[in-house]
């Protein structure tokens, strides 16, 4: 399966996904590891998965959505709805250039990054196991790839599974609900693994987005956020 973000960028995932990373960011870690950057900033096209996302979205402004993902997101858009920001914008705006280093594996995307964030570590190459030989107490990994291979499955459990048994930096995983339940393994793997050691969130989407019908977030490292918190971030994504 060939898999461009940019198709994706704003989609109903991401607005949810971000709202728990910068929850994250706000806790202020000493470092942020990303394995998938992506190209950092998105302009929304005419067509695009953003038309159920962000852009029924936006008009609900409010203060149930995360404060900085507002921020950010009114920054890019100081008039219109044109451009989405991807996480690394989002960890930038928060953290400052310095405390990023930000893996992508492909070329051209990683080029585009370097472009859009000039003064961020940025480094073309396989994440998953580059995160490994950068991790250090108090630092923030986000892993959140595309889920085209199979084996992209495995290799974000086995992220997990080291972070868990350091017990000094967090994680945050992104993962997919299909409709055809093709991850089931996966996330039951995943619940076991978190088993007293992180804790995981998941979002339904009211219908199918594509082969979507929902996705979640695994967390090791960090608590949860109160359930009145996560609610309040998350009630009006439930389009």
């Amino acid at each position: 399966m060939v898999y461009v973000h940019s198709e994706y960028a704003g989609n109903l995932a991401d607005c949810y996904k971000h709202q728990l990373l910068c929850y994250l960011l706000a806790l202020s870690p000493a470092q942020y590891l990303e394995t998938h950057a992506g190209a950092g900033c998105y302009q929304l096209a005419e067509s695009g998965r953003w038309q159920q996302g962000i852009g029924p979205l936006w008009p609900l402004q409010g203060a149930e959505f995360n404060a900085d993902w507002v921020a950010a997101v009114t920054a890019l858009n100081p008039h219109q709805l044109e451009f989405y920001p991807g996480s690394p914008w989002l960890a930038r705006a928060m953290l400052g250039p310095e405390r990023l280093t930000l893996f992508e594996l492909d070329m051209a995307v990683s080029d585009q990054l370097r472009e859009v964030l000039p003064d961020v570590d940025v480094r073309t190459g396989d994440g998953f196991s580059s995160v490994v030989h950068l991790l250090e107490p108090d630092c923030l990994v986000l892993v959140d790839p595309p889920y085209a291979e199979p084996e992209e499955f495995e290799r974000a459990l086995m992220l997990v599974a080291l972070v868990a048994q350091r017990q000094d930096c967090t994680l945050m995983l992104w993962y997919p609900r299909f409709s055809d339940r093709r991850e089931q393994e996966f996330v039951t793997e995943l619940e076991s693994l978190l088993a007293g050691c992180g804790w995981q969130h998941e979002l339904q989407f009211s219908r199918p987005q594509g082969a979507l019908c929902g996705c979640g977030v695994a967390v090791v490292g960090a608590e949860q956020p109160e359930s009145a918190v996560l609610q309040a971030m998350i009630q009006r994504l439930v389009l």
